[in-house]
Parts: C-alpha cells; structure tokens; sequence
C-alpha cells in the first residue's frame, strides 16, 4: 500500500463540501509500505474556517482531526467519511464500494448572524435542522495525478419541522497534481453535487419556498509541503457555489462560500 498526500488532500477538500466541500492532492512523497500491512495512513490537527452554516454569509474558525486511514486497503476513513472497497480488479487503478458519510445541519444561532436582519427567527421551525447520515456506493478512479469519484447517496435522519426527510445526492469528484516534487506538491480540485428535491427541502425549504433539485459546484486549490519524511504541513483554498433552487430560499444570505485550511499531519 501506498500512503500518499494525495490521499490526505482528497479528504480535506472533497470532505468540506460534504459539510461544504473536499479536494484531492498530489504525492509529496510517497511513504512505501507492503500491501495489506496493517493500519497505515495520517493523523494531525488543522484550524478550518467555514460558513457557520452553508448558505450563510459569516465564516467561523474551527479546529478540527486530519484523519486518514486504510485498513489491508480495504477499509477506510477519510476525515468525515468511511468506507469499505468490495470490487478491486488486479492491475486496475479503479476501486468499487460501499460508502458512508454525513452532511452538515444547522441551529437556530448558526442562522443569526447571517438573517436577524431579513428573516424572523423566532418561530420553532428555526430551531434547527439535524445533521444527516449518508450512505451508498462510491467509484474512485486514480493515475498519474489524477483522481475523480462517483458516489450515490441516500440519506437518514429526523424529520424537519415541514415534515420533510433528507433525500439522495449524486457527488462527482475531481482532482489533478499540477506541480509536484519531493518537497511540494500544488493541485486542483472540483465537485458537482446534485441534491434531491428532498435533500433541498429538508435543508433550505421554509414556510412559502419549496425549492427543486439543485446543483452545487465547488472548486478549490490544495498545497502541501514535506518537513521531515513524516510530517507534513499543508493548505487550501476552495469557493462553493450554491445552486439556484438553495440560492433562492430565504435561509441563503449568500450563494458562495470560500473556504480555507491550515494544518499538519504525521504520516505512517
């Protein structure tokens, strides 16, 4: 197995457009290992700041684990997200599998800052909006610096105040290592969701909107640098613009969100 940094930035980037958004990144070097050895991957700790809630107009800071691991290259977790891979041809860069994963709610304070001006928030249907458990299949393809996924997600969780259940979502993932050496890698990412009529309401759907299926982009650049052969520092930058029908509803005080990241990890 190979434990890369372009496994690392995939799950940062391409993870944050889950809550928002995650990326993909480039091999700064690669730590060599025998296939199948055990628990090998990437831990450490990172300053992240995102909108309060997607949709919303002001960013918090929040720290956050850097968790990458893979189990006999089967089993993984990539920093909010978990899986196992059932299908995986010999001599093949494709992968096939179950996924599971969660999107991001909100509270009535997470709409606050962004709404206390346009919208009254006292009503019990602000109270708040649970996170949801995804889950699914996922297909990754990855060579030679380039990576890009398909997932089918249906999602779990309570009932909003309108009665409405989170639906499915269909994530396509991309990512390519633009400059790349022993030291530093710089890549670039983008992820297209597609969200459910369901999924839109159970989020953005308030009394007098109903939204639609909605399309979702989020582009973002990552860069990582190598201190020793075991710890890593690394950044990114991404924007995530929301579609028309999330855009329209009156929870949405902005339909673009940058997104940004700090942090270091120790690999293994």
């Amino acid at each position: 197995m190979k434990v890369t940094l372009r496994d690392l930035s995939l799950i940062i980037v391409l993870s944050l457009a889950s809550t928002t958004s995650y990326a993909n990144l480039g091999e700064v070097p690669d730590i060599d290992t025998a296939k199948g050895s055990g628990i090998k991957g990437m831990l450490g700790l990172g300053a992240m700041s995102v909108p309060e809630y997607i949709g919303g107009s002001e960013n918090e800071t929040e720290v956050l684990p850097i968790i990458n691991l893979t189990y006999q290259d089967k089993f993984y977790f990539r920093f909010n997200r978990g899986g196992c891979w059932f299908w995986q041809p010999q001599n093949s860069h494709l992968n096939a599998g179950l996924e599971v994963g969660f999107r991001r709610g909100w509270e009535r304070e997470d709409l606050v800052a962004s709404l206390s001006d346009s919208l009254d928030l006292s009503g019990p249907q602000f109270n708040e909006t649970d996170d949801a458990i995804l889950a699914g299949v996922n297909v990754e393809y990855s060579n030679n610096g380039f990576s890009t996924e398909v997932s089918l997600l249906t999602a779990s969780a309570d009932e909003n105040f309108y009665g409405e259940d989170p639906g499915i979502e269909l994530i396509l993932r991309a990512s390519y290592t633009m400059v790349f050496s022993p030291k530093f890698s710089l890549s670039t990412s983008s992820k297209i969701e597609v969200l459910s009529k369901d999924t839109v309401n159970y989020y953005y759907g308030v009394n007098g909107y109903e939204g639609d299926l909605a399309l979702n982009v989020s582009l973002a650049a990552i860069g990582a640098y190598r201190v020793t052969d075991n710890w890593l520092v690394l950044g990114s930058l991404g924007v995530n613009f929301l579609g028309s029908e999330i855009a329209d509803s009156p929870l949405v005080a902005d339909d673009s969100q940058s997104i940004a990241i700090l942090g270091a990890a120790y690999s293994f």
